[in-house]
């Protein structure tokens, strides 16, 4: 509980704060709790670190992250900041946890992250939101089942179980939702499912238990007993966690959707019939044990409604009446010869604090940025100057009359600054690049000198920022955004404004309507080393020759560093290297590369290597045909090694340049009759080129060499195929119930089809006849995918490898919930599955190969996990 009665001395002067008092603590020209007040010509309040707000606010906010990054742990080995609301040093303060605490850290170390750029943030959103949820929820046979208890009622316990006034086993739902909320953005950063799952759970059970309310009673009690539904305080309005919630499953499609958007109506209706036209706003802190009217819950209602004005058709009138509200029953003006007005915290303490006076001043900002009407703008900005000398030098973050409050000066204290600093940009540092707010959740974000880049969540999004450099390319997805003349015209099309009319100087403002990876650059900065990708073809059993491909711009030495090869390997000194694979391999290879050139590191390239079956003699007595000329490759009919699961009897390779649509075959032909039980087909690439028939294509058969009919009786797997595939991994089995005699097989189908002009090159590259289906068993596994750790942008590879067979077909698979359900990845059918660049969302993913050879069972590889290292 705040102190409620505290002596508190300074310059010799003694005062004694009592509840329901307002108490002015420095004299003038004295010190403003840790720093001297210092003033403009006009005797209005500056900043204590800098005159510049920009400066002087990016100081505060990032010395009070630090501070709570480096604070001491607990005995239990726990952070300090997850068992108690008070910061205390030496020894340790007897409260426990704060209810809203960590779902406002979350807050504001998530806006944080976007505006810095620094992992750390996300590491430690995962570390409490992980932490909480593991030691905070009611049990699943309660009332209010997994709902985090918001309270360690047991200091050292590790577990939170209760609350601070009703006792063990109370809860507070509203908390509850705006963790979950937080929850909601923390898994739209990581991909992580399990923040998801966690806050479907929560808002299942507010939709379940959802009441109409009244004056007396909100939708949910502030503090309800889990286990026995006992309610001990009846009504707050600190809901917009909640709307937030609802609006954030409904948008994905996750969860209950319907019972979601029925409960945000219900809740919806009672917030604009009771407190938006009562302003009875109610209690909202852990430590109040009855009726408290707080700021916080009237002003973020009001941040809520400029945000979504949608909500509200009367968005504006009820702002502002939310200000005009605030203003009179917290205004502080114990430091109005300062130019400022403080804001008290609620009726039960009527006390100045550094988060609700940031919290309102920020709000003020917004509703000029929304409505044009800026007559608050300066009272706005006295007030968060005012708010910046509770920061001590090395982060501690003080209330004024009162403790470190690991609440209100810290994360209910950073957010307001950025949210400030959105409202009017020219509150941000003016030398320095900052994404003050994105409509999306932004997932990754780095900062280099005239360079940005970073990817939102959402596809479609709009960003706000300020950078120091002249932005002179913008890209969204590789593609080039066009520079629009006004603000308003972002309106109307994707594109972006820099320095537009009326706006602050190094103000960019962005549209992204079509991909959520975004670059902005200017085009004058030095380049890195460019690096080309290349297709090698090798004899099996033989070596050939690699010469890697980079190139330096500003002509200095470069650097290589290999990735690979899988199955082979290197000799001799990059960019001059030898390739020779395993024995006997025949299949893929790849190498990945990439080149520094001692400032800059170019992209990641690949060779890949595509080793193959030697020319041997022709086969006699079988010819191959095609019904049109090659395009490229060769074209035969070769006698290949006797394999020990089938009787491989011949193979064909051809190609197309289907410039006109038409129906092509492919096969071969014997002098005499063959027996036959099963042939393979693949499609491949071509000189670069994606190839594939444009629709499944037809066996046929031929018993005397003349007349062709489609064969019947065949299973064909796999059953399924993508006309639109463009990997040219197309594979298919025709298996036919017993031996058939024919004098030839071919295949049949469609190509020419075009895309934006450009044709498709069919290439059948490989067609295989076997004589008996000797196969007893399924693949057998001899290479298994191994667990691979890369750094976020870096290329990783998985590789499998069955015993020796003629043929396999693979089915890459991924799982995001370690396992539990498994979904192909589309395309990926080749004995390696590579990412060419890791993002921080595929952390803890896991991958794993089918291998099929037409004969159960399927072999299925070990999963391999991926650590991405940020």
């Amino acid at each position: 509980m705040k102190k409620r009665a505290r002596r508190i001395a300074l310059a010799g002067l003694c005062f004694v704060l009592m509840v329901g008092s307002e108490v002015n603590w420095c004299a003038p020209g004295e010190q403003l709790v840790q720093h001297e007040i210092k003033t403009d010509a006009r005797g209005y309040i500056l900043p204590w670190y800098s005159p510049d707000p920009g400066v002087a606010y990016d100081h505060c906010i990032m010395k009070v992250w630090e501070f709570w990054k480096n604070m001491k742990s607990c005995p239990n080995g726990a952070k300090y900041y997850l068992q108690h609301q008070v910061w205390q040093d030496p020894g340790e303060d007897p409260r426990g946890l704060g209810g809203d605490q960590l779902a406002m850290a979350l807050s504001s170390w998530h806006l944080l992250y976007e505006y810095s750029g620094d992992p750390s943030l996300i590491e430690n959103m995962e570390y409490i939101a992980d932490y909480y949820l593991a030691h905070s929820l009611s049990a699943p046979d309660s009332q209010w089942p997994g709902l985090p208890y918001p309270y360690n009622t047991d200091l050292h316990s590790g577990v939170y179980d209760g609350d601070m006034r009703a006792g063990k086993g109370y809860l507070q739902p509203d908390k509850a939702a705006s963790f979950a909320a937080e929850l909601l953005t923390l898994y739209k950063l990581t991909g992580n499912e399990k923040y998801l799952n966690s806050a479907i759970s929560i808002a299942d059970v507010l939709a379940i238990k959802i009441a109409p309310g009244d004056a007396e009673h909100s939708p949910w009690p502030y503090r309800v007993n889990a286990t026995t539904d006992m309610v001990s305080l009846p009504y707050t309005t600190n809901y917009t966690g909640a709307l937030r919630l609802f609006d954030g499953l409904v948008n994905l499609k996750r969860g209950h959707v319907a019972a979601y958007r029925a409960a945000k109506a219900a809740l919806s209706a009672w917030l604009k019939e009771y407190p938006l036209r009562n302003n009875r706003w109610g209690p909202f802190f852990e430590d109040i044990p009855g009726w408290s009217d707080s700021e916080i819950n009237a002003d973020t209602m009001a941040m809520y409604i400029m945000e979504h004005p949608e909500w509200d058709p009367n968005w504006r009138e009820d702002a502002r009446a939310i200000l005009a509200w605030t203003q009179t029953m917290f205004e502080n003006d114990a430091w109005l010869k300062y130019g400022v007005r403080a804001t008290n915290e609620q009726t039960a303490y009527l006390v100045p604090g550094n988060s609700h006076s940031s919290r309102h001043a920020s709000v003020m900002l917004l509703y000029g940025e929304k409505t044009g009407d800026r007559s608050n703008q300066e009272d706005a900005i006295r007030e968060l100057n005012w708010a910046t000398y509770m920061v001590g030098d090395a982060g501690n973050n003080r209330y004024p009359y009162d403790d470190v409050w690991l609440t209100d000066g810290y994360g209910d204290y950073v957010r307001h600054y950025l949210r400030a600093m959105a409202a009017d940009p020219e509150l941000s540092p003016h030398d320095q690049s900052h994404l003050l707010r994105s409509s999306s959740v932004v997932k990754q974000i780095a900062y280099a000198p005239q360079r940005i880049t970073y990817t939102t969540f959402d596809v479609a999004s709009q960003e706000l920022l300020r950078v120091a450099f002249e932005p002179t390319r913008i890209t969204a997805g590789g593609a080039r955004l066009v520079r629009l003349g006004a603000v308003a015209d972002l309106n109307r099309q994707e594109g972006y404004t820099s320095d537009a009319p009326g706006d602050v100087p190094g103000v960019l403002r962005i549209r992204h309507d079509s991909s959520g990876e975004v670059q902005v650059t200017d085009e004058a900065i030095p380049q890195p080393p460019s690096v080309q990708n290349q297709l090698v073809t090798v004899g099996q059993n033989s070596s050939i020759e690699i010469k890697l491909v980079a190139k330096s711009a500003a002509g200095r030495t470069l650097t290589y560093s290999l990735t690979g090869p899988y199955h082979g390997k290197l000799t001799g000194s990059a960019p001059e290297l030898i390739y020779t694979p395993e024995a006997d391999y025949l299949g893929s290879d790849l190498v990945s590369f990439r080149v520094s050139d001692g400032e800059l590191a170019s992209a990641t390239a690949q060779v890949t290597l595509d080793i193959v079956r030697p020319n041997l003699a022709r086969l006699p007595g079988a010819e191959p045909f095609t019904t049109e000329d090659p395009h490229t490759g060769a074209t035969g009919v070769f006698s290949l090694p006797a394999l020990a699961d089938g009787d491989l009897r011949a193979s064909v390779n051809a190609g197309y340049d289907s410039a006109s649509p038409r129906e092509v075959s492919v096969g071969i032909l014997w002098t005499t009759l063959q027996s036959m039980r099963q042939v393979w087909f693949r499609q491949g690439s071509v000189s670069g080129l994606s190839g594939y028939f444009d629709e499944p294509p037809r066996l046929q058969v031929t018993a005397d060499g003349r007349n062709w009919q489609d064969a019947s009786g065949c299973t064909v797997a796999p059953s399924a195929y993508a006309a639109d595939e463009r990997s040219g991994m197309a594979d298919f089995i025709f298996t036919f119930p017993t031996n058939v005699s024919v004098k030839g097989v071919r295949i049949t189908g469609k190509v020419g089809k075009s895309d934006s002009g450009q044709s498709h090159f069919p290439r059948v590259r490989e067609l295989e006849a076997y004589s008996a289906l000797a196969r007893s068993h399924g693949p057998e596994l001899e290479y298994q995918p191994s667990d691979a750790s890369a750094a976020i942008g870096q290329a990783v590879m998985f590789a499998v490898r069955p015993k020796a067979m003629a043929w396999a077909v693979y089915q890459w698979q991924k799982s995001t919930d370690q396992g539990a359900h498994w979904e192909n990845l589309p395309g990926e059918s080749s004995s390696f599955y590579r990412i060419p660049s890791t993002r921080p969302e595929d952390n803890g993913v896991m991958f794993r190969c089918v291998v099929s050879n037409g004969t159960s069972p399927d072999a299925i590889s070990r999963a391999a996990t991926l650590t991405v290292v940020r």
